[in-house]
């Protein structure tokens, strides 16, 4: 990450915050949260150490479900409903308040809750209890507004989406699959109708991350060695016409400054609208004709 940074620094790419996946911190059994911390052979020295030497730049991190045996619940003894199949949730905001609190001083400006629809469609308390699951997200948003932090919700279920315009702390929703560079997953960013959705609750959508790059970029995942995206450019109109965030994830040696210097000023503030693109009226007209026609026929 380190070494991300000092690339992004001769780049002259005016990054604001990066974004940390579920990579660094421990899961457990079902690969849910055990423990919100680094883990020592990924960050030997701590999350403090990394952010600093990444020039105290603000900080997105990512979270999960809870495991039933996570630590805030068996050893710190936070109220939490466990379950047999592996997952837990917190009762209050005292979890959320303690990873929080202790993240700040990472840097931690956003908090992201990603998986939402494991947490509540894997637990029998959830889909069974009428107030369980508006109680746990008005925790989460009680703990980061105390602590001044905004929050990504990732992985929604409609009824998440809706929740959030009871949440201050929401600013944006994920609006897409995770990126990936392969054809299954080519219109990754075709966000224009969910965009209508979250524009009319207030919140930003964020279509994931894309590369700027069309070159080929090796050891992009475990199932190929290398990867190419053909539509750059696309991606990054769509991010910037988002109104949410940009977030280029290319390799060291890659970002395409001509491009995404096209959303943003020099100082990263990012060009965009006041309102999230979306998919037409007419488009939407012409494709629901065309598939009632189809149901017709």
């Amino acid at each position: 990450m380190v070494n991300v940074y000092l690339d992004i620094m001769e780049f002259q790419l005016p990054v604001r915050y990066y974004q940390f996946d579920s990579w660094w911190y421990y899961k457990g059994k079902t690969q849910g949260l055990y423990l919100w911390e680094p883990r020592p052979d990924i960050f030997p020295n701590g999350m403090k150490t990394i952010t600093s030497r990444m020039g105290n730049t603000p900080v997105v991190l990512h979270n999960r479900w809870f495991e039933n045996d996570t630590l805030y619940y068996t050893e710190l003894g936070f109220p939490f409903i466990v379950e047999s199949n592996g997952l837990a949730l917190p009762l209050t905001e005292v979890p959320y308040y303690y990873i929080m609190y202790k993240a700040k001083d990472w840097g931690l400006i956003v908090y992201e809750q990603d998986w939402l629809m494991n947490q509540f469609l894997e637990m029998n308390a959830t889909l069974t209890d009428i107030y369980l699951a508006e109680n746990w997200m008005l925790n989460m948003n009680k703990a980061a507004k105390a602590l001044s932090i905004t929050i990504q919700l990732c992985g929604p279920l409609p009824s998440h989406v809706l929740q959030s315009v009871n949440m201050s702390q929401v600013t944006q929703l994920r609006a897409s699959p995770d990126y990936q560079r392969q054809v299954y997953n080519a219109n990754q960013w075709s966000i224009g109708y969910t965009s209508i959705l979250y524009n009319s609750l207030g919140v930003y959508p964020f279509k994931d991350c894309f590369w700027s790059n069309s070159s080929i970029q090796y050891g992009c995942n475990s199932n190929a060695s290398s990867c190419q995206e053909p539509n750059p450019l696309l991606h990054t109109l769509v991010a910037a016409l988002s109104a949410g965030p940009v977030a280029p994830s290319d390799k060291m040696g890659y970002p395409n400054l001509k491009i995404l210097m096209q959303a943003t000023r020099a100082d990263g503030v990012l060009l965009k609208p006041d309102i999230p693109a979306r998919t037409m009226d007419l488009a939407r007209s012409i494709q629901h004709q065309s598939y009632f026609h189809s149901i017709k026929n």
